[in-house]
């Protein structure tokens, strides 16, 4: 397969440790700071990798894997397809993936050989079974809904036939956030064969034990297909969900990697001897998580345009930024970030308390006082600190409201179902802006009590028209101007108030390497940290 454009081409919910994580994609390379280890790569040794959550499960096809379950799963399984550090989808555990002209039929050669850690055969009819396992699930299979059949035409050769085209179906591949279909695990695993918590991958490692909210440990897989890899005996993860817990754990001694997606990890790290640090801030490849208070529009007040004008307009998002994450998380001000080619000059209204009064003394003129806004967090430090400080700016503009707490475990039952004014939460955070067209298709969207992945409820024929051509757009000139046509529409709607992007880092004892921009199966690099997701594939202890 030759290398292609990401922007010339082509969501996952997912729950853990942030609570509800959504599911796009530039063309600029990923400019991180590379973790640099001291010494030189050894085989041998161990790693203990503290993560921000701990995973359901490791089933792709029933587990619906957050940061921290794509980190674990890149241990166990192999990919169908990687980013290079261009952003490019590369092969992987395929030997190539190849569309036709129109995106219609997509063609995945297998590398021949391969085998599960079970002995099993890692063949098209393994692939097709993992495919046609997530297509089967209730959340997956709406992901996969242009997919129209799979055909074994080969021992190692599968073609996947769409209903409609599909220029972004091999993004879809890569094992980052909003990728999951690209995990291929022993058939004899998945849904109901097997167990979610002894996952059965061909990866370079193989489960040795799982003890629920304490450590998943992995051992070497000794018949690993990639030569010399991997170069550890043994990696444990470790789920720590409090970040000043993590920073202390490593400071300590007691773990030797941790990713995280708090702001205070990166200022605490930055300058600190004794460890390396990386981030993703400078990255423009991609799409951000945001962080954003979402406005249910079927919901009074805030189903008037003019309510959620004044919310925006009241709303100073870069004082949110250096109040709640140090400065150092880059202000939001539409769907896609500065630098990304889908950014455009957007209506979004810029901070203007004056303008926020005289839009809700014309909404209280024609429809009587204004109520409280009901904003719905969940009982975390950080949230609430968030709440507070957004409730005192719009209290600026004569705008009350009131806090709905609800736990991490309730959060997305909340939001999905509609039972929410607005709703403080980070989302949206993939590779390419495909991933995320059920959580804007107005076809997605449901009566309040009624899950939805169209959760604010917005049905905007415009949005659909562009998502549309998004999907189905081949060149990059087209796919630019549809997704920009998203972006503009939807800060014309409203439907989110924009704060700032969610800021990932790894940090790493100094003698720890390999864990960004490890190498291709085809040569080039791979994309090391992208939002908080790694691979541990090629890590190493120094000698």
């Amino acid at each position: 397969m030759v290398s292609r454009d990401p922007i010339g081409r082509r969501t996952l919910l997912t729950y853990g440790g942030a609570g509800l994580l959504l599911a796009a994609c530039g063309p600029q390379p990923a400019a991180r700071p590379v973790v640099r280890a001291t010494g030189r790569p050894r085989r041998g040794g161990s790693l203990v990798f503290a993560t921000q959550g701990e995973a359901g499960g490791l089933d792709p096809a029933a587990t619906l894997f957050d940061r921290s379950g794509h980190v674990y799963a890149r241990a166990v399984f192999d990919r169908l397809a990687a980013l290079d550090a261009q952003g490019r989808v590369r092969p992987y555990a395929a030997r190539s993936i190849t569309p036709n002209r129109e995106a219609t039929r997509w063609t995945i050669e297998l590398r021949p050989g391969m085998t599960f850690h079970d002995g099993e055969p890692f063949d098209a009819a393994a692939v097709k079974a993992n495919f046609d396992a997530q297509r089967g699930h209730d959340f997956l299979g709406l992901l996969l809904g242009p997919i129209e059949a799979t055909r074994v035409t080969a021992k190692d050769t599968l073609v996947v036939e769409m209903k409609e085209p599909w220029a972004a179906f091999d993004s879809y591949l890569t094992g980052y956030p909003g990728a999951q279909l690209g995990y291929v695990a022993s058939p004899k695993t998945l849904g109901k064969g097997g167990d979610p918590r002894h996952p059965v991958g061909s990866g370079p490692f193989v489960f040795k034990e799982w003890q629920a909210g304490d450590h998943l440990t992995l051992t070497r897989n000794e018949r690993y297909w990639r030569r010399g890899l991997p170069y550890l005996d043994q990696v444990a993860f470790r789920p720590i969900p409090d970040p000043l817990a993590r920073e202390n754990a490593i400071r300590a001694g007691d773990i030797d990697a941790l990713h995280s997606q708090d702001a205070q990890t990166i200022a605490a790290f930055r300058g600190e001897p004794g460890f390396t640090l990386a981030d993703d801030l400078n990255t423009t490849f991609g799409q951000k998580d945001i962080t954003l208070v979402a406005l249910n529009v079927s919901r009074p007040p805030v189903d008037d345009l003019r309510v959620r004008q004044a919310l925006a307009c009241a709303t100073d998002a870069a004082k949110y930024s250096k109040v709640i994450d140090k400065g150092l998380a880059p202000v939001m001000d539409g769907l896609f970030q500065r630098g990304s080619p889908y950014h455009a000059r957007s209506p979004y209204p810029p901070h203007d308390v004056e303008r926020a009064k005289r839009l809700i003394a014309e909404y209280e003129r024609e429809r009587g006082p204004l109520p409280p806004i009901k904003v719905t967090i969940q009982t975390t430090p950080r949230d609430i600190t968030a709440f507070s400080l957004i409730q005192g700016m719009w209290r600026q503009a004569g705008i009350e409201s009131a806090p709905v707490q609800v736990s991490k475990d309730n959060f997305g039952e909340v939001l999905l179902g509609g039972g929410y004014e607005a709703i403080i939460g980070a989302f949206f955070g993939a590779g390419d802006p495909d991933q995320n067209a059920l959580y804007f298709s107005s076809a997605s969207a449901a009566p309040n009590g009624e899950p939805a992945l169209n959760f604010t409820r917005n049905r905007d024929k415009a949005i659909d028209a562009a998502l549309a051509e998004g999907r189905r757009a081949t060149g990059a000139s087209a796919r630019q101007a549809a997704y920009r046509a998203l972006n503009e529409r939807l800060n014309t709607a409203l439907p989110f108030v924009w704060l700032d992007a969610t800021p990932y880092s790894l940090v790493t004892r100094p003698d720890v390497g390999g864990l960004l921009e490890p190498a291709l199966p085809d040569g080039g690099r791979e994309l090391g940290l992208l939002r908080g997701v790694v691979n541990v594939t090629s890590a190493w202890r120094a000698a």
